[in-house]
């Protein structure tokens, strides 16, 4: 089944598909643009004597609601069980509440809103509970502006990426007695501070009834990782040049994400990816999101179209550049953790909050 991951967390009022959340800052140090050359020696990952002995913090769930059925549960247009259904939320599938009357619970999830009704559905800190007695994957959210992820449980240890706040990882091992949480990367594992993250759920988001019926009628097998992927095939169409340049991004879905890097097929990060799709198009971008927002001409946010540059700040600083394709989407490479929750992936174009966008097509 199509597996997005769904962290919401309390008291900082996000929610990451995947994707993302913002958190609390990294000690005052300027989180650079990705890209090369940068300075990462001050990014956070300092570890206290209390965090050595300290619980890991763990996610809120309040305002959520998620299922709690054997197979699927449908999602309708009005609260009533007559109503055209609209979509549907799998076992343990999660949504944030917007409204709840006469038995009915209002849900936002994914890209559907609707009604269901409240007998098949649990809510705020019971969803942790239910998960962990499902058993479902546990994951590290980061909330520092920047967190060092190193290949060994030690300060002095080689830093392997930079995690922006809000990146996900699925949680390996997490010893309590100790300061630093396994995770897995792209091609590997890595660690990171306790103290810099929150503990969460892997969940899952409704599906728009058109997208269920459809794997129902091909016979796909709902497993967490046919899901995830088969989310990101999404085929980009336009004979305009800003719509090649984006159908030539998307053919690099799934590839990782490697800080500092450039290789469309070995790993890129975000501006690296950028620079190399848009150089095979014959144009020369810098490598730095924050350099490439100051290079073509700015656009306002509402009439983007494929091909188009969007940024991204952290902390008052741009940090991060995504490529529009169209149907309210963008490819981009998201971060270190594995394919899909990172990697070069196609995400909303609303994951986060766009502060520029730019055109390099002249």
């Amino acid at each position: 089944m199509i597996r997005k991951k769904i962290q919401a967390a309390a008291g900082a009022g996000m929610i990451a598909f995947g994707i993302w959340m913002e958190s609390a800052a990294a000690q005052g140090e300027q989180f650079a643009s990705a890209g090369v050359g940068r300075a990462i020696e001050k990014y956070v990952d300092r570890v206290s004597d209390s965090s050595r002995k300290s619980q890991p913090a763990y996610v809120s769930y309040e305002g959520y609601a998620a299922a709690r059925v054997t197979s699927h549960l449908n999602i309708r247009s009005q609260p009533s069980s007559g109503s055209r259904i609209v979509g549907e939320l799998r076992d343990g599938g999660i949504g944030r509440v917007t409204d709840r009357k006469g038995g009915w619970t209002k849900i936002w999830s994914g890209t559907v809103e609707g009604y269901v009704n409240d007998k098949y559905l649990i809510y705020d800190e019971d969803i942790s509970a239910y998960a962990e007695k499902k058993k479902y994957p546990r994951t590290a959210v980061v909330t520092a502006e920047a967190l060092k992820v190193r290949k060994e449980p030690d300060l002095k240890s080689d830093v392997l990426a930079v995690a922006e706040k809000g990146t996900s990882y699925e949680i390996m091992d997490s010893r309590e007695e100790d300061c630093w949480t396994k995770v897995k990367l792209q091609d590997g594992k890595g660690y990171v501070s306790k103290e810099h993250i929150k503990v969460g759920y892997d969940f899952d988001e409704a599906r728009p009834i058109e997208k269920a019926k459809e794997e129902a009628s091909s016979g796909e097998k709902k497993t967490r990782t046919s899901k995830a992927s088969g989310e990101q095939k999404v085929s980009v169409s336009g004979k305009t040049l800003g719509s090649q340049i984006a159908a030539y991004a998307v053919k690099y879905v799934g590839n990782p994400y490697v800080y500092g890097g450039s290789s469309l097929t070995r790993g890129a990060d975000c501006s690296g990816f950028v620079m190399r799709v848009y150089e095979h198009f014959g144009y020369h971008l810098s490598h730095s999101s924050a350099a490439q927002a100051g290079e073509g001409r700015e656009v306002a946010v509402s009439s983007i179209q494929p091909g188009d540059l969007l940024f991204y700040r952290s902390g008052g600083r741009i940090s991060h550049v995504t490529m529009y394709i169209g149907n309210g989407k963008v490819v981009h490479a998201s971060n270190s953790a594995p394919y899909p929750k990172g990697g070069i992936k196609i995400s909303n174009v609303s994951y986060r909050t766009p502060c520029r966008a730019v055109r390099i097509i002249k």
